[in-house]
């Protein structure tokens, strides 16, 4: 797996929860890149790849599941 295909995208807007996504995936060798809403989480997926992406599904505006449709 190259670099590109290391990357995670977390869209949370909860600093502790990200803390701990952050702690949890430490030591996994992934890149872990945040955003605290889905509009920004959207512009990224337009721009970069990820393996994996992780949705808070309550949010303000746009929440988990209107982002992930």
């Amino acid at each position: 797996m190259n670099a590109q295909e290391k990357k995670i995208l977390c869209i949370e807007d909860e600093e502790s929860n990200y803390l701990l996504i952050k702690r949890l995936l430490k030591n996994s060798g992934f890149e872990l890149i945040q955003v605290e809403d889905s509009l920004k989480g959207l512009e990224l997926v337009k721009k970069q790849t990820f393996v994996l992406i992780l949705i808070d599904i309550n949010m303000a505006g746009l929440n988990g599941y209107e982002t992930a449709k």
